[in-house]
């Protein structure tokens, strides 16, 4: 049986070359249910909506798997995108493939990737920015992203809502799924810290074949979560403005304590030097 445990450095962004390590080979199959090509549809809403130019590029920004950028690319955008976990980029080289799609892969990390082109707009789906847990790489990340865009252009992601996190508090859970002869099963335990705005998720993965155990790994995810107003004032100071504050995919909805994620579009605006 395979056994290891990984936990993220402290401060700038995580590691998440190592936290996704283990955890990347069956991060497709845990997140099976999620409907990629829904969220997609939502992304290409908001750029009719809200765009002030017309989006044909997209700059993904933590791609993971790729599967938003299979989609949007299947829906005829030219999508980049990056991810700091190798494994991740790996696995996404080949669904592009399989997909039949068209998507620019590669390793970086957001505080200080560099492109030599700016793009239509940005994207950073599944409450990736949450990562980025100390307040100055937040910010620098944000410019960065910002960097390449130009004027007007939108930057699309979502979070965890702070309102939420503290009001309903995170709780232990549990997930099994199977493919064939495999099951996976994660156990999350979180730790709270509401002082630093961020929650210790500490995974425990299981993998069993014909129910002998082949792998068991422990992994903890640091995730920050972010207040309305917190969130508005990073985005002035990284060169955007906020457009709107919504939950996930529910534009007409209303952000209060219940709502867990929040999407957030955001325009870059002129930056007098």
């Amino acid at each position: 049986m395979e056994r290891s445990y990984t936990m993220p450095n402290e401060g700038i962004e995580q590691d998440t070359s190592s936290v996704f390590g283990s955890f990347a080979a069956y991060y497709d199959l845990l997140y099976s249910e999620k409907d990629y090509g829904d969220e997609s549809e939502f992304l290409r809403k908001v750029f009719q909506q809200y765009s002030q130019n017309d989006v044909r590029s997209i700059l993904d920004i933590g791609c993971g798997t790729a599967s938003h950028g299979v989609q949007l690319s299947l829906r005829g955008y030219d999508v980049t995108g990056f991810d700091l976990s190798h494994e991740m980029i790996a696995l996404a080289h080949k669904k592009v493939q399989d997909a039949g799609a068209s998507m620019s892969l590669h390793t970086m990390n957001m505080i200080d990737f560099a492109f030599d082109q700016s793009f239509d707009s940005a994207i950073c789906m599944f409450a990736v920015l949450g990562y980025v847990t100390e307040t100055n790489d937040l910010i620098s990340a944000l410019r960065n992203i910002r960097q390449h865009l130009p004027e007007g252009a939108l930057f699309v992601f979502d979070v965890w809502n702070g309102l939420a996190v503290c009001h309903e508090m995170p709780s232990e859970r549990m997930k099994t799924v199977t493919s064939g002869d495999i099951r996976v099963r994660r156990f999350i335990r979180p730790e709270l810290d509401v002082v630093n705005h961020v929650c210790h998720n500490y995974y425990n993965l299981v993998v069993t074949r014909d129910d002998q155990i082949v792998q068991e790994t422990e992994e903890v995810h640091t995730m920050r979560f972010f207040f309305p107003q917190e969130l508005d004032y990073y985005l002035q100071q990284a060169g955007f403005r906020m457009l709107k504050l919504s939950p996930f995919l529910e534009m007409d909805g209303v952000v209060d304590e219940t709502v867990w994620n929040v999407s957030v579009v955001a325009q870059a605006v002129r930056q007098d030097l």
